[in-house]
């Protein structure tokens, strides 16, 4: 048993195609089959279930395969041991951030990052909640930054910062000129929303208890980014929620269709995420410096209170 076949039972289970995971892993299919078959045999038991396709772990490649994940980490950080001080990140940082994050808070990131760390090779992924979920799980991603707490045992979450809620009202909505805003003044019938699965979409769902509400029955959109929200109100009427990063990106008239919410003022937190397994210490400490140095650029204001959970 070596490291080289654990590396390509991973990439097995990653694209369940032979032919697949051997390019990735840049050697020929015949050479790749005949190594895990080696493995199997040293095992004496069955990886992976050649007769269906796409094919898949047997129930004992299952533990296999989590089991030589962990080893890989271990050895990826045992080879860096020797040559790195541990509590500064070193070679590659894969990280995701969710979609209502990245575009405000990314660009001041990557530049504080490179500035800071100029030695690391920095991976940023948009991805949704769900994707980032499982990709730390399976090892796949570093670190992930996303609204917590979520209800994920192998996870550890390290709270970043809390971001309230705002109100974007439209100039034609008869209460645009009240100062601050509470749920009773949200036309539900008005209300656009993010696109299912988005975990800003469920909090907002939340917040306003949308189950005893009845949304717009002319026009059913779900919006795939802020941005789109806010371009609606501005066309079309109604109102939406916004986290309060977005603020970054409006012009100063769209500021003016800003309403905050009165006490207890919705919110979010937001955390650096990793698999307790993979926990690395370092990239906890620089991800956590670096955002906490991003958001002060982006004007989000000191915020107090229970955030809304997002699932």
């Amino acid at each position: 048993m070596n490291i080289q076949q654990l590396e390509y039972i991973v990439a097995i289970d990653d694209h369940r195609h032979f032919v697949t995971a051997a390019d990735k892993c840049f050697i020929t299919q015949p050479t790749l089959s005949m190594m895990v078959q080696k493995l199997e045999e040293e095992l004496n038991t069955k990886i992976f279930n050649r007769s269906i396709h796409p094919i898949a772990p047997t129930p004992m490649g299952e533990k296999i395969i989590n089991q030589a994940r962990k080893v890989l980490f271990e050895a990826k950080k045992l080879k860096h041991l020797a040559l790195h001080d541990t509590l500064t990140p070193f070679g590659e940082i894969k990280l995701g951030v969710i979609p209502t994050i990245a575009p405000y808070l990314i660009p001041n990131f990557i530049k504080n990052f490179l500035l800071q760390y100029p030695e690391v090779k920095l991976s940023i992924f948009e991805l949704k909640s769900a994707e980032i979920i499982e990709k730390l799980n399976k090892g796949e991603l570093d670190a992930g930054i996303l609204a917590t707490p979520l209800k994920e045992k192998n996870l550890f979450e390290k709270p970043l910062y809390q971001e309230k809620f705002i109100l974007y009202v439209s100039q034609k909505d008869p209460k645009s000129s009240k100062k601050y805003a509470t749920m009773h003044d949200i036309d539900m019938s008005r209300l656009w929303l993010l696109e299912d699965g988005n975990c800003f979409r469920n909090q907002v769902l939340k917040f306003c208890d949308l189950k005893k509400h009845k949304l717009n029955a002319h026009v059913n959109y779900d919006a795939g980014s802020i941005q789109t929200m806010i371009r609606m109100v501005d066309i079309e009427g109604g109102v939406t929620i916004l986290p309060e990063m977005s603020r970054a990106e409006m012009t100063p008239k769209q500021r003016k269709q800003i309403k905050y919410f009165t006490s207890p003022e919705p919110m979010r937190e937001v955390s650096v995420v990793l698999n307790k397994l993979y926990y690395n210490e370092s990239i906890v400490l620089s991800v956590e410096k670096i955002v906490k140095k991003s958001i002060q650029l982006l004007g989000v204001s000191k915020s107090q209170g229970k955030p809304i959970h997002p699932f």
